[in-house]
């Protein structure tokens, strides 16, 4: 960066989620973080993270105490920063801490809106956090960032806002690394990556697998980390044999089963972005998603598309996917012009010239 000015800038940024190393804000953070300009921020977390330089981290600790979490969000990240030089503050996932110094530039990332269009996909507890802090949130930021036009629409229409408002398409990694686990699958299979939870729909993925699975030859493959209400799903699999779940898994293992799969199939009933379609057409495979309206704006003209209440629907494509290998050749070419165009390195360029105009 040029000596101006603007290159003095120092960005807090909450980075929670990389202690936990699970799901799409951890994959947000941690890359559009190593293609900033190293100088530029520091990085408030909860633990040490050996991805990143720790001169850039700011460790504030989350003890296992009852309201420790409160506490540390109320009054301890505050206090921890008012003496620290800098301009800006990026809260990367929805809720600002409380009594931010005032002095400071608030950036506010904004996922999705599911906790507030679809609470009956969240806890209590997380609804009820959403429902107390997170429209004071929005109306503390001085800029919103939202992945994609669906979210910003939602934002748009359902709450009035007088700050700057920009949508930002999250990336992918134009290499990403891809190693063979130890006793990996070698049969033929479908593929789901992502929580296991309600909001994405697994139910009508898995009707629409068993409905078909004596006329083609693969599995079907879930990975992903339990999330809440997963039990009635890890029911539905114990049911059937040809049904395999793996947990979570560390990214190269996951990228070696996305390249392997027939076909990644994407189900969700709600996303603001959803991150496994484009990683898996940069990866080479094709692609199945439910034509919810962020996954229509964004792969509609990549991937094959169907009504997620609709599983027969589903059984249809997965039989013409199984099949045809000219349409999964297609889809592999559409799926490439698309990832070929969304880096994290475009994203986060775009995120930091943002903040610097803020």
């Amino acid at each position: 960066m040029n000596s101006s000015p603007k290159s003095k800038q120092l960005i807090l940024i909450q980075a929670d989620s990389l202690t936990n190393k699970v799901g799409g804000i951890y994959q947000y953070t941690k890359n559009i973080v190593k293609n900033l300009d190293q100088n530029s921020f520091k990085l408030i977390t909860q633990t040490k993270s050996n991805e990143f330089n720790p001169q850039n981290q700011l460790i504030i600790p989350k003890k296992k105490l009852t309201l420790y979490g409160t506490y540390r969000h109320s009054y301890l990240i505050s206090k921890t920063i008012q003496q620290i030089p800098a301009t800006h503050y990026w809260q990367t996932d929805h809720i600002f801490p409380l009594n931010l110094p005032k002095k400071l530039k608030k950036i506010l990332s904004i996922h999705d809106l599911s906790s507030y269009l679809y609470p009956e996909f969240h806890t209590k507890l997380n609804y009820l956090g959403h429902k107390l802090f997170f429209k004071k949130s929005l109306h503390q930021a001085d800029l919103i960032l939202t992945p994609s036009k669906t979210v910003f629409d939602e934002v748009q229409a359902n709450f009035k806002l007088n700050c700057r408002i920009e949508t930002v398409y999250n990336g992918v990694n134009p290499e990403p690394e891809i190693i063979p686990p130890i006793n990996r699958i070698t049969e033929p299979f479908f593929l789901y990556v992502g929580t296991i939870e309600p909001r994405k729909n697994l139910n009508t993925l898995i009707q629409a697998y068993t409905n078909i699975q004596t006329q083609i030859p693969e599995n079907l493959l879930l990975i992903g980390h339990p999330g809440w209400k997963s039990k009635e799903i890890h029911k539905l699999i114990q049911k059937h044999p040809k049904i395999i779940f793996l947990n979570h898994l560390p990214e190269p293992q996951k990228n070696y089963y996305i390249k392997t799969a027939t076909a990644l199939v994407y189900p969700s009933l709600y996303e603001g972005f959803g991150l496994p379609p484009l990683e898996a057409m940069q990866i080479g495979t094709p692609v199945v998603t439910s034509h919810t309206p962020a996954l229509k704006e964004l792969y509609k003209n990549h991937s094959l598309q169907f009504n997620p209440v609709n599983p027969l629907e589903l059984s249809q494509l997965l039989i013409n996917l199984s099949q045809n290998q000219s349409l999964r050749i297609e889809l592999i070419k559409k799926g490439k012009l698309l990832s070929n165009q969304l880096t994290w390195k475009k994203t986060a360029t775009k995120i930091q010239q943002l903040i610097s105009e803020v």
